[in-house]
C-alpha cells in the first residue's frame, strides 16, 4: 500500500510540473527591443519589453523617456530615483 501511494504521489507530482512546464512555454513573451540600449516609445513591442523588465507602468516609462534620452541606461537610473 505504502509503495503505490508514493507512486501515486510521484505521477501526480510529475503531472503537475509538466502543466506548469508548458504553460510557462506557451505564455508568450515579449520581444527583445531592437536596440537594447535605447528605450523605443514609438515601437509598442519595445514598451511591453521594457515595461515588463523594469516593472514600471507605460506613463512611467514614457515619463521617465521625456525628461532623460531614450538610453536604457539613463531611463533606468531615473526610474530608481523615483520610487
Amino acid at each position: 500500500m505504502l509503495a503505490s501511494s508514493r507512486t501515486s504521489n510521484h505521477l501526480h507530482a510529475t503531472r503537475i510540473h509538466w502543466f506548469r512546464g508548458l504553460r510557462m512555454r506557451t505564455q508568450k513573451q515579449p520581444a527583445a527591443p531592437a536596440k537594447a540600449t535605447h528605450v523605443d516609445v514609438e515601437r509598442s513591442e519595445d514598451v511591453s519589453y521594457w515595461t515588463r523588465i523594469l516593472g514600471v507602468t507605460e506613463l512611467a516609462l514614457r515619463d521617465a523617456v521625456k525628461r532623460v534620452g531614450a538610453l536604457s541606461g539613463d531611463v533606468r537610473a531615473e526610474l530608481r530615483r523615483r520610487r
